[in-house]
């Protein structure tokens, strides 16, 4: 899985999820959204997404053009977000940060750890207090005796 924003890149299925939704895209959309997010903040001349994207195949400037346009349609579907940047005479970037994990699963993750953590410290600082409460009452104990038996 790869994630950006709102949205999981599902490589194994190789579809894109935006929570439980299947978003619909052709396969030189997704191809080309896999490229991009695979190497993000680059920008990638057209040249470069024929090598990567087309395999090298013959393909129009207008062709690239178009899917890009389709993927931006897309992504502008689900968010006002700006996923691709078109930088005049050197070809396009991509702008969201990815991940391999969701930032909301690890940050509930993190979240999780530092509460189990922090529970496991609480119950090891009164296992202590206890215990020497415990024995200095122990010991309070064992001296007012030994006075009152004098």
């Amino acid at each position: 899985m790869i994630y950006f924003t709102e949205f999981q890149l599902d490589t194994d299925q190789k579809e894109l999820r935006q929570g439980n939704e299947t978003v619909d895209l052709t396969k030189k959309t997704y191809d080309l959204l896999l490229y991009l997010v695979q190497n993000p903040q680059q920008v990638h001349s057209k040249e470069t997404l024929i090598e990567h994207v087309w395999h090298g195949r013959t393909v129009s400037g207008n062709t690239i053009d178009q899917t890009i346009s389709k993927l931006r349609n897309v992504l502008g579907q689900y968010s006002s977000q700006t996923y691709i940047e078109s930088i005049y005479g050197q070809g396009i970037k991509w702008l969201p940060e990815v991940g391999l994990n969701s930032s909301k699963h690890t940050s509930n993750h993190k979240l999780l750890i530092y509460f189990f953590i922090s529970f496991c410290v609480l119950g090891v600082v009164a296992y202590i207090w206890l215990q020497k409460k415990t024995t200095h009452s122990r010991s309070s104990a064992a001296i007012i005796g030994f006075i009152s038996t004098e």
